[in-house]
């Protein structure tokens, strides 16, 4: 739920991602990517599906990878039919700066990304995102 929470909140906030399907697509990428990193650098591969994990894993001796060493942007792109060139980009000039202005807003705590889901900080990061995503609709 967090994830999509933090996808709809981007989505509508990112004037040139939410009028583009295929943008929102890439997007959606990017916040599942984010995610992932977070819980590989954390520790918390618990929260990932195990079959996804072993997969991920065959793909990575299968092919050369252009991902972060805690990334699956090549893997959901390949599987998916999404753009690495496209969803790269959104990451580093949409979502990212995003991210970096709700953790100025105080919506979202934590020094980096990789700290979205640690438990320190994943429970009022997602009550502060979630109260943030209601004042929107229902605004």
């Amino acid at each position: 739920k967090f994830g999509w929470t933090l996808f709809v909140r981007a989505r509508a906030s990112l004037r040139g991602v939410q009028d583009n399907l295929v943008n929102s697509y890439h997007l959606l990428i990017c916040v599942v990517d984010t995610l992932f990193e977070a819980a590989s650098l954390s520790g918390r591969k618990d929260l990932v599906n195990q079959e996804f994990m072993l997969k991920l894993e065959e793909w990575s001796r299968s092919s050369s990878s252009s991902d972060r060493p805690n990334g699956i942007v090549s893997l959901l792109c390949h599987k998916y039919k999404g753009d690495v060139v496209e969803v790269k980009t959104i990451r580093e000039h949409w979502l990212n700066p995003y991210l970096t202005r709700l953790r100025q807003d105080q919506i979202l705590h934590g020094e980096s990304n990789a700290e979205l889901i640690i438990v320190q900080y994943f429970y009022i990061n997602n009550k502060d995102l979630n109260a943030s995503y209601d004042r929107y609709v229902l605004v």
